[in-house]
């Protein structure tokens, strides 16, 4: 088995079975030797002077694009201040808080920090489980690698967690309300390329009507979409709890879980050694304000939408099976089989494109019409080699399943694609039930 990882100060290609390595994370350029120099707005510059054109953006945690001047200058600052101090509260933490509660519109709320959503995720846990005296969790969607969110080796059943999947299928989450008695949280990482309107209202709905505590998981969607929680988009009811991160400071480690006061109370020992740690809260607060500024939600909106667009004519012209799903700030490439797929995102890290394979696309505010222009010829140039590749494939189309089958990897749930009986045997050949 083949992966990338991150060793010493050099990604490089290792045989998982032959060698030994401190660090493991695989990232999109498989089986390509890349090391980072440097990256500055939407580009990324390796070690040979290579340029390319970054849509992985930090998963989706570089908003502004990289390196932007106002967050660099505002942690700069903070250190030739000396500001960055690491034993206790500063007024930049109750800014940063006083901005995530306005948002949140959450009344008689409270705030507290952590590094990594994976964290703020398990915080919200630990917190619903405390207040109700609960144990079973019912979950939908990519809440971290944590092991509490593992697999169950049965369908609808508890994890060795207590957690219970229902794949954001809301006949599944009646079940489960059905079933179990002891819920103490619903937590969902919303999708809105994929998922309906309705679908979402139906799951909010379902919380609400049985009294049970819900988490909205903003990680990945929460200050990308809008400012403030992305359930806004669909539904005017509140979540309890909800946990932010990737949208927060440009790509600077923070996350956060806002919630209701009498259960963010539970949380007055969560802390550890870098919580005071004042360098993300400066570049957290640096990166909302400048959003707010340049109107950067919308900006991401527009641009995902036209990206979509242009790429979208591109594949139509050549006739291949691929397609941009998604027409906002999160993009997902779909290929119509397995070695259309395998050759397109290979060539497209040849060629200076960085995309996170099978997973989500992330637009940022440095990706202007020049860089959709450059993209665009990349892209053309890809497809020319495909189609010399695979003429067999050309006019070949992508399968319901196929496109379900991709968007799992995206959302880690079912898509709203095909009926419950398609979605339910879809969703049980992925997790090999």
């Amino acid at each position: 088995e083949i992966s990338e990882c991150l060793v010493g100060s050099e990604m490089c290609i290792r045989d998982r079975n032959l060698i030994g390595a401190r660090v493991d994370s695989p990232i999109c350029c498989e089986k390509h030797r890349i090391c980072f120099d440097r990256a500055e707005g939407g580009y990324l510059y390796d070690s040979n002077g290579k340029r390319y054109i970054d849509m992985i953006n930090g998963k989706g945690a570089v908003m502004l694009g990289h390196n932007d001047e106002d967050v660099n200058r505002a942690i700069i600052s903070s250190v030739e201040q000396k500001n960055n101090i690491h034993t206790g509260p500063t007024q930049v933490i109750t800014e940063l808080s006083d901005i995530l509660l306005r948002d949140c519109k959450l009344k008689d709320a409270k705030v507290t920090y952590f590094t990594t959503g994976t964290s703020a995720c398990r915080a919200a846990v630990t917190l619903a489980q405390k207040y109700t005296g609960k144990h079973t969790i019912i979950s939908a969607g990519y809440h971290g690698w944590d092991a509490m969110w593992e697999s169950a080796k049965s369908f609808m059943k508890e994890n060795d967690y207590g957690v219970v999947e229902f794949y954001f299928i809301p006949e599944l989450l009646e079940k489960c309300i059905e079933m179990y008695s002891d819920i103490a949280l619903i937590i969902i990482s919303p999708d809105y390329v994929y998922l309906k309107k309705d679908t979402l209202q139906r799951i909010v709905k379902l919380a609400k009507e049985n009294d049970i505590l819900l988490c909205c998981d903003d990680v990945k969607q929460g200050y990308r979409y809008r400012k403030g929680t992305s359930l806004e988009l669909v539904t005017d009811e509140k979540a309890d709890l909800y946990t932010f991160a990737k949208g927060l400071a440009n790509g600077n480690r923070i996350s956060c879980l806002v919630g209701r006061s009498e259960l963010l109370d539970l949380a007055e020992n969560y802390t550890y050694t870098s919580y005071y740690h004042m360098s993300p809260y400066y570049a957290a607060v640096a990166t909302l304000k400048k959003m707010e500024s340049i109107n950067g939600y919308e900006s991401l909106n527009k641009i995902g939408k036209k990206l979509s667009e242009v790429m979208n004519c591109v594949f139509a012209q050549y006739e291949l099976p691929i397609r941009v799903l998604g027409n906002g700030p999160m993009l997902q490439f779909v290929c119509g089989n397995d070695e259309i797929e395998e050759r397109f995102y290979q060539y497209t890290v040849e060629n200076g494109l960085l995309l996170f394979v099978r997973d989500n696309q992330a637009t940022s505010c440095a990706i202007s019409y020049e860089i959709m222009s450059e993209i665009c010829e990349i892209l053309h140039k890809i497809c020319k080699q495909l189609c010399l590749e695979f003429p067999k494939y050309i006019k070949s189309g992508i399968s319901s399943k196929r496109i379900f089958m991709t968007a799992w990897d995206m959302m880690d749930g079912a898509a709203d694609i095909g009926n419950f009986e398609d979605k339910i045997k879809w969703v049980k050949e992925i997790i090999h039930i």
